[in-house]
């Protein structure tokens, strides 16, 4: 885990969070944020809507685009992050890789016409990676206490996530999972190729595709023009 300092910034602790740690947290005497992956593996996803007059309205897009993605509501809490924005929070009762939670999260992005930063960030890490700040106690910058805005979410067991959400993710994660088109630098580009793009997943099929175009190392300009 990591504390907060005085300038919003942290400090890495390299040891188990203990329970004292949590309560000095929830009093907001000493608030911390947790890294989002182990390895190749995380636990939730976080949406940290941060855009002034309109974070709010953007969090309930993401929301709605959880749902639209098979998210039920129940899963999802939205957090007042303590200082500008709001974090959008969908937490899992295990450990799944990583990077089907990242797919989610660009799926969303693409659905709520969104940016912004979304946890975990990275596949596989090697050391402590990203981390969030813990729901509860105060942000340090502007001493606001960070509060749910709706109920809590409900920890989504993995197996609802196992069979109801990754068979909808987007297509270059599930040739992935399968074993197919893992050898394809672009799996996405092939299967809307052979395929063509599913209906109603347009939109969604060409964002992930500019997105693994972009990574690859194309500029803005092409990515737009293909």
């Amino acid at each position: 885990y990591a504390t907060q300092n005085e300038d919003g910034s942290y400090t890495p602790v390299r040891k188990q969070l203990k329970d004292w740690v949590l309560q000095e947290h929830m009093t907001g005497r000493l608030p911390v944020g947790t890294y989002v992956n182990v390895g190749d593996m995380a636990r939730f996803l976080v949406f940290d809507v941060d855009s002034g007059d309109d974070a709010a309205a953007q969090a309930e897009e993401v929301v709605t685009a959880l749902v639209k993605m098979g998210v039920p509501s129940p899963f999802i809490g939205v957090e007042f992050s303590g200082r500008k924005g709001y974090h959008v929070w969908l937490v899992l009762t295990d450990w799944v890789p990583a990077h089907e939670l990242r797919a989610l999260g660009r799926s969303v992005l693409a659905i709520a016409d969104v940016e912004c930063e979304v946890f975990p960030k990275q596949d596989v890490t090697r050391d402590l990676g990203n981390l969030v700040k813990l729901p509860g106690g105060k942000h340090r910058v502007s001493g606001m206490p960070s509060e749910w805005v709706r109920r809590e979410p409900v920890p989504m067991p993995v197996a609802k996530w196992t069979d109801d959400i990754v068979p909808n993710l987007p297509v270059e994660l599930a040739g992935r999972r399968s074993g197919g088109g893992a050898t394809e630098r672009f799996p996405c580009m092939d299967a809307i190729l052979s395929e063509g793009c599913a209906e109603g997943g347009r939109n969604n099929q060409l964002f992930h595709l500019a997105t693994m175009l972009r990574r690859a190392g194309l500029t803005h300009e092409y990515v737009v023009q293909v």
